[in-house]
């Protein structure tokens, strides 16, 4: 049997059918995470970090296998066999998340939806980090002066 999304784990009934159910409490950390993602405040590698930091082991390819899987909204991925297109069916395991919640989760990181910070957040961020990079103690705001002579 291979090894169960995470946020899922492998069980199997009295007659030994094999199927998925939700593991907590790495369930409810995808969930946040794609509850997060489909806000659009921050970029998904920051949910991936905070989700690492709420108790969520996996590495940054699995995180973002996991939210293009459509796995945890109930359907199961069935790929592309010879001259057979990929097929999603429904899937006999609890779902995790929406369908609506995953389809607003794929359009947010595919870039069909755009972010909702304003370009104007997004530049003064940009600016911030570049200089806390160059000076560790700078704050926003902050004014770099020229000096014509070092005495």
């Amino acid at each position: 049997m291979a090894s169960a999304p995470i946020g899922y784990i492998n069980k199997s009934t009295e007659d030994g059918r094999k199927f998925i159910t939700p593991k907590e409490p790495a369930a409810s950390i995808i969930r946040w995470a794609f509850e997060e993602i489909a806000k659009g405040q921050f970029v998904a590698d920051q949910i991936r970090k905070e989700a690492t930091k709420k108790g969520l082991k996996c590495s940054r390819s699995n995180f973002w296998n996991a939210i293009r899987s459509p796995v945890y909204c109930g359907k199961i991925l069935i790929p592309k066999f010879k001259e057979e297109e990929p097929l999603i069916v429904e899937g006999q395991h609890e779902p995790i998340i929406s369908e609506s919640l995953f389809d607003e989760v794929r359009d947010m990181i595919s870039g069909r939806k755009r972010n909702k910070r304003t370009a104007a957040a997004r530049k003064e961020e940009q600016t911030y980090t570049t200089i806390t990079t160059v000076l560790p103690n700078a704050e926003p705001g902050t004014r770099l002066l020229k000096q014509m002579s070092y005495l």
